[in-house]
């Protein structure tokens, strides 16, 4: 540090970005490459003022501060991911909430109205769900459900534009899917 301006957050920012963007490994390279610069720009100001083992401590303390913020950002990105998911996800099913429903349509919603695309909803309905589960108690209906979930995963997720799928109340689901396409017979 030079005078009274730190330019240390300038290099360890571009280490938060890519750590947190992108992967353990993209915060490392970034880390390497941001000590490297600010080892290359201070050198010249060094000229003659510090020995080499100064220098070194200078680079070495800032290379474990990089790395270290590299990796702490990771992990925070990681556990973030995952309780988003969490929160977007029923646990019993595996299948989509219907908050996490409205989130998406809301933005299906807008890209429509952007792009001047359509869009279409697909409900399709379990009958007699409320049956089911009356008569063969609650474990038999989650286990449908989960049955039920994986295979309209199998079909409709894998094609092409599927959007989302969610699970709404009473054992229907709903697909947000980009276009309707007729099939002529």
């Amino acid at each position: 540090m030079h005078g009274a301006i730190n330019l240390d957050p300038v290099y360890i920012l571009p280490v938060i970005i890519s750590s947190w963007y992108g992967s353990k490994l993209s915060g490392i390279w970034v880390s390497l490459f941001s000590v490297l610069v600010l080892g290359v720009i201070e050198w010249g100001f060094w000229q003659g003022s510090l020995q080499i083992t100064e220098r070194l401590v200078f680079i070495g303390s800032h290379l474990a501060t990089f790395l270290l913020a590299a990796l702490i950002v990771t992990y925070f990105s990681i556990t973030h991911r995952i309780e988003v998911d969490a929160a977007d996800t029923d646990t019993l099913t595996g299948v989509h909430s219907v908050r996490s429903l409205q989130v998406e349509l809301n933005n299906v919603l807008l890209r429509s109205k952007r792009y001047n695309r359509a869009f279409s909803l697909a409900y399709i309905d379990i009958d007699n769900f409320k049956k089911i589960n009356d008569l063969h108690g609650h474990s038999t209906g989650l286990l449908l459900t989960r049955f039920i979930n994986r295979n309209y995963k199998k079909s409709f997720l894998p094609l092409p534009g599927c959007l989302f799928a969610a699970m709404m109340c009473h054992g229907g689901y709903l697909f947000l899917l980009p276009v309707v396409i007729l099939m002529s017979e």
